[in-house]
């Protein structure tokens, strides 16, 4: 990969992130320029609602009124997507079918989400080098890449799920910052466990919803975290378990600024854990985006002022158009914790700052990198 720094003299950035997991399941196809009976196309949803029931495992055998009940939001959410999917819409990223289409936005948010809670800097000890390096902040000590993939380094496990009922994507995207950090420093990637901060971390409230800042305190303060093989993801909250070996400790954490310059900036370096809001047109679209480039065109429309969902971001890339007067545009890539089903990994631009994804990011620190 060459590597080329970025000028800083971008007329404008438009900073984006990228929802990158496996290739999803498509059972829907955009099914515009059909002419049907109503008739057909209940029968057609019908059949893609069967094959979805098999796919993801469900089953009503002794509740038909449930089954219908999930039969029309699935049917309602195919048809958001197909509706968006249109060509005449000239998206630049599509919409699909996957295990969350069978629920609605409300049921989706009670299942998945919470609110993120904040918390102060680490408190300084005589062997706290905090704040971080200038190195990461002076621009003038800084080349920053064109783009960088911290999945091209070795440093990314694969993705994991939260699965519903236990709201613990702050641990999830704390640890996939950690893992990243103890590679870099140790080159070996090992899958870290997000039940040793679910049961362990009493600041937060487990599957109750978390913070990102307190999880980065509890492992500095405890001496780093357990491997994933040692204390595996249970999905549900348990009773903590103190003998577990811990390694990847950290000497402190640090928000990052709040400025999508510095946010690159923290990404060239190592993985970041980002907060975002997530609600209204934004959670409609976001819960079934599948392909292509993600611009966020949500006008505002991102739900409550709370943080809701966080995710790490383990890359970025930027490109140009133009010419005379040449706009420079970047995507972050995403890591999510969402499962297989959705995503597929496609280049995701996305608006600058969109829904406070510059807001809230934090970084773990390890004096032996850097």
């Amino acid at each position: 990969m060459q590597i080329m720094a970025l000028s800083l003299s971008f007329n404008k950035f438009i900073f984006a992130y990228n929802f990158l997991l496996l290739v999803v399941w498509a059972i829907c196809q955009t099914t515009t320029g059909r002419h049907i009976a109503a008739d057909q196309e209940t029968s057609s949803v019908a059949e893609h609602f069967e094959q979805w029931m098999a796919r993801y495992g469900r089953s009503y055998v002794d509740d038909e009124s449930e089954k219908l009940k999930r039969f029309n939001i699935f049917k309602e959410n195919m048809d958001y997507i197909e509706s968006f999917n249109r060509p005449e819409n000239n998206q630049t990223y599509q919409l699909g079918i996957n295990e969350f289409s069978d629920l609605t936005d409300e049921e989706f948010v009670e299942n998945y989400m919470d609110t993120l809670k904040a918390a102060p800097p680490i408190p300084r000890r005589p062997n706290n080098t905090l704040p971080m390096p200038d190195s990461l902040w002076n621009e003038s000590l800084v080349r920053i890449p064109e783009s960088i993939d911290w999945r091209d380094s070795g440093a990314i496990t694969p993705v994991r799920t939260q699965g519903p009922k236990c709201d613990c994507c702050w641990a999830f995207s704390t640890v996939a910052a950690m893992e990243a950090l103890n590679q870099m420093v140790t080159e070996t990637l090992t899958p870290l466990s997000e039940q040793h901060l679910i049961d362990c971390d009493v600041v937060s409230k487990g599957c109750g919803g978390g913070s990102l800042s307190y999880a980065y305190l509890f492992i500095y303060s405890n001496d780093g975290i357990a491997k994933a093989s040692d204390y595996p993801y249970m999905g549900s909250q348990g009773k903590c378990r103190e003998d577990v070996v811990k390694i990847a400790n950290i000497s402190g954490y640090r928000s990052v600024e709040q400025s999508d310059r510095a946010l690159l900036m923290a990404v060239s370096r190592q993985p970041v854990s980002v907060g975002i809001r997530l609600g209204g047109k934004f959670l409609r679209q976001l819960r079934h985006y599948t392909a292509g480039i993600f611009s966020g065109d949500v006008n505002g429309d991102c739900g409550p002022p709370d943080f809701s969902h966080a995710m790490t971001i383990v890359g970025y890339e930027t490109f140009t158009i133009g010419h005379d007067y040449p706009i420079s545009y970047a995507y972050w890539i995403v890591k999510n914790s969402w499962g297989t089903s959705w995503g597929d990994g496609a280049n995701t631009p996305n608006g600058k700052g969109i829904c406070g994804i510059n807001q809230s990011a934090y970084i773990p620190i390890n004096r032996k990198y850097g």
